[in-house]
This record gives C-alpha cells, structure tokens and sequence, in this order.
C-alpha cells in the first residue's frame, strides 16, 4: 500500500476514518523555491514509508487563495 496526499482528497480537511485508521500524516512544510524538493520527498515518503503527507501544492484552493492574496 502507498501512501496519498491528502491535499488531493475530496475532502481535505477531514480524512475517512478509513483512509486514516492508524495511519500517520505528514505536513511537509517549505517555502516555494523549494517546491520541487519537497515534491520528491513527499512521492519518497508516501511511496517507502506508506504514509500520508499533506503536501499543499497539490491543494487548488490554497494556491487560488494565494494567488488572489485572500487571507480567508
């Protein structure tokens, strides 16, 4: 089993039961200019340690948000 960004879930905000159960999460926090590594360590972890991670590149509306500089 590989683990998923949870960024891309329907629901974001709160994971399935399920899909979470026991399951660790990891935000990977960073700063843009880093996007790309962070990005790779992300696809590492979830691939080697099957674990979740929240990577918020993958979240449109966060990067709508920022784009548009709404602070809501």
């Amino acid at each position: 089993m590989v683990g998923i960004n949870r960024a891309l879930t329907e629901n974001r905000y709160v994971v399935k039961a399920s899909e979470a159960q026991g399951k660790a999460c990891v935000f990977l926090s960073h700063i843009a200019v880093d996007k790309a590594a962070a990005s790779a360590i992300a696809n590492y972890i979830m691939r080697y340690g099957n674990i979740d991670v929240y990577l918020d590149v993958a979240d449109s509306d966060l990067q709508r948000a920022v784009q548009t500089g709404d602070a809501h």
